[in-house]
């Protein structure tokens, strides 16, 4: 279990710094999603029933959010016509795309875990489940990278 324990921490702080300095969109998804693949590996180091099924939850909403968002993003364009490749790129979308700049919102603030959207929940059973299992420092390493998590999914947000 030291080797889960140090994986999840791992991908937890390099994906979220990585994913803070990300520029591109595709890259920002990349790193996000090591980012969340650290709680996942959150839920499997914890070796409980109730720390798996909160990892399945997570895993299950995490598609679903990570989903939608693709469809969304793939769904719009620049002006151009051309994909939208950096995330400066959204500037000014809401103007021309309001009902999937809406869309999008709320899969980014779900990925960031605000409640109460579905993304927080599973980031609090998953983050109790560990916590439950007396892993105070994954827990702690979990709230600071969840913070950061928010700093750069608002970013793209604030961008519309």
């Amino acid at each position: 279990m030291p080797f889960v324990f140090f994986a999840a921490a791992g991908s937890l702080i390099w994906g979220a710094l990585a994913a803070a300095n990300a520029y591109k969109v595709t890259r920002f998804l990349a790193y996000a999603s090591i980012n969340q693949m650290g709680f996942m590996l959150l839920g499997a180091s914890a070796d409980t029933f109730d720390a798996l099924r909160a990892t399945y939850i997570y895993l299950f909403l995490y598609a679903v959010m990570t989903g939608g968002f693709m469809l969304a993003y793939l769904h719009i364009r620049r002006e151009d016509g051309n994909a939208l490749i950096h995330i400066s790129d959204f500037g000014g979308l809401a103007r021309t795309e309001a009902s999937i700049c809406w869309s999008l919102a709320v899969y980014l603030f779900s990925m960031a875990g605000i409640p109460p959207l579905a993304g927080f929940f599973s980031k609090y059973y998953v983050l109790n489940a560990v916590l439950a299992r007396g892993v105070t420092v994954l827990v702690i390493i979990g709230l600071i990278v969840s913070l950061i998590s928010a700093y750069y999914y608002l970013r793209i947000i604030a961008t519309f």
